[in-house]
């Protein structure tokens, strides 16, 4: 009797048998370990469930389940770059398993990898083309590393699947802002106490190609009047603005020229900004200009430019807490020059329903290498060598040994997406100057003249202001602001309204 066959098939159903109880018991060993896993954290016990899924990783190498729920653990214990490690294994080894696309997507937009997540989105995306969420990821992820042509095309997609999604709205406004041609028109009014009014009227338009070239242009016709001044300045400038987001750098570079109502005389205008990122809220400024020099009644008369050049050192992160650090440096056709160094910083943000709050610090110093506080006008009457000789600033203001501190208080106001109020206040303390004047004297060869002198005069600085700005739709913006400066020498009022259109 044959029993080689029974045999040899008895033998196979038992371990077919073996087999489903071992599958059968990993399974329920897997479903066990990733609930307790999942208790744990909801606990807020990652570590006890990294290591709960870690000692099943070791006995059953590789379980995507396993992985996708370390991956995530590992990410909310801020374990970020071993939480990548194990989602790139995972996709590695499930190239096609689109939850694992969907999830390492997460972590890698929301750790800033953008180029890293817009490769696993576009995967994903050519799958389902229904997902809202998938569309804003990869829309603000190209957004962020400038490649806004596609950042519009997937921002629409996003908008298409949910219209109400006011974040994503938001980020396609803006995204359509950079890439449309604009139309700029609008006005400055300034009076202050020297005396000295100024009308200044800008039309501008711009155009957004590339990175490397998003170019505007400018033209100005600026009024200066008082009772003994009458002078108008025509401008033009060509700007162009780049970034090169991969080294997290930004520059802004303008040239054009001025003229006068006095002189048809063209002069050169030109400047340069550049805008390091050095580390991720870490932020280098350098530029210098050379600009007319138009703050004194005698300045718009005799027209002259002067360099100013500055360095910088921020520290920025919206809503958080700011520092700045700069020096100036102005030099004057006459080598004579100003220079200023100032500090401040500003709290993180104290927010109450549509309202945000900052306060800070400011200090300031500012010297001259020679002062130009003039005689208003010149007399060498021997009977008039007893009084006092008014002066001014003649041709532009020179600060000498002037330390200002000042309390910082800003508020904004978002009543809602379409408006923005800022209001912004600098209040000085304990603020002192050299502040000059002039008197009669002698000199060795017993003629009259006028000397100079200096006295410690304390003031309070002051720079009070409101910006209000309006989306009166997706091209059409609104924006008024005005501010009140007080110095040691003069007050000013400054009005500024320009409509914004984009085309």
């Amino acid at each position: 009797m044959n029993i080689g066959f029974p045999f040899k098939l008895s033998i196979i159903v038992f371990i077919f048998l073996i087999s489903i109880f071992k599958i059968n018991a990993q399974e329920n060993l897997l479903e066990s370990t990733i609930n307790k896993a999942r208790e744990l954290r909801d606990k807020g016990d990652f570590e006890k469930a990294a290591e709960t899924l870690i000692e099943f990783n070791n006995k059953y190498p590789d379980n995507v389940w396993v992985m996708r729920l370390y991956a995530e653990t590992l990410y909310w214990m801020e374990e970020y770059e071993q939480a990548g490690v194990v989602y790139n294994r995972a996709y590695m080894l499930y190239p096609n398993d689109y939850d694992v696309i969907y999830e390492y997507s997460l972590m890698l937009y929301s750790w800033g990898k953008y180029n890293d997540c817009i490769k696993m989105l576009e995967k994903y995306t050519a799958k389902y083309d229904n997902v809202t969420e998938a569309y804003t990821m990869l829309g603000i992820s190209q957004y962020y590393i400038g490649n806004y042509s596609s950042a519009q095309r997937n921002l629409r997609a996003a908008i298409k699947l949910n219209p109400d999604d006011n974040h994503t709205n938001a980020i396609y406004t803006e995204v359509l802002r950079i890439i449309k041609p604009w139309l700029k028109i609008g006005t400055t009014y300034s009076t202050d106490s020297q005396p000295f009014n100024t009308l200044f009227p800008v039309l501008a338009a711009g155009k957004y190609f590339t990175p490397l070239l998003n170019i505007s242009i400018a033209a100005g016709y600026q009024q200066f009047s008082s009772d003994t001044l009458n002078e108008n300045f025509r401008y033009l400038k060509l700007k162009n603005n780049f970034t090169l987001k991969k080294i997290g750098l930004n520059a802004n570079m303008y040239a054009g020229y001025y003229s006068t109502s006095s002189s048809q005389k063209s002069n050169l205008i030109w400047g340069i900004a550049l805008k390091q990122r050095l580390a991720k809220t870490l932020y280098l400024d350098l530029s210098t200009k050379k600009d007319p020099y138009v703050y004194t009644p005698f300045s718009a008369l005799e027209s002259f430019t002067t360099q100013l050049s500055s360095i910088s050192i921020e520290r920025y992160k919206s809503a958080k807490w700011n520092l700045k650090a700069a020096y100036i440096n102005e030099i004057f056709p006459d080598d004579n020059y100003t220079q200023t160094a100032y500090l401040w910083f500003l709290s993180s943000a104290m927010k109450l329903s549509i309202f945000e709050f900052y306060a800070g610090y400011a200090f300031s110093y500012s010297d001259s290498k020679e002062s130009r506080f003039m005689p208003l006008y010149s007399s060498n009457d021997e009977e008039n060598s007893n009084n006092s000789i008014p002066g001014t600033y003649n041709p532009y203001f020179t600060p000498n040994q002037q330390y200002t501190n000042s309390v910082l208080v800003n508020l904004l106001i978002k009543p809602s997406n379409n408006v923005h109020i800022k209001v912004h206040s600098s209040i000085g303390f304990y603020s002192t100057a050299l502040n000059p004047y002039l008197y009669y004297d002698y000199n060795n060869n017993g003629n009259l003249i006028v000397k100079r002198d200096f006295y410690k005069e304390t003031f309070t600085p002051m720079d009070i202001g409101l910006d209000f700005e309006t989306s009166i739709s997706r091209n059409l913006i609104l924006k008024f602001s005005y501010s009140y400066i007080q110095t040691l020498y003069f007050n000013t009022n400054n009005f500024n309204i320009n409509l914004k259109v984009y085309i």
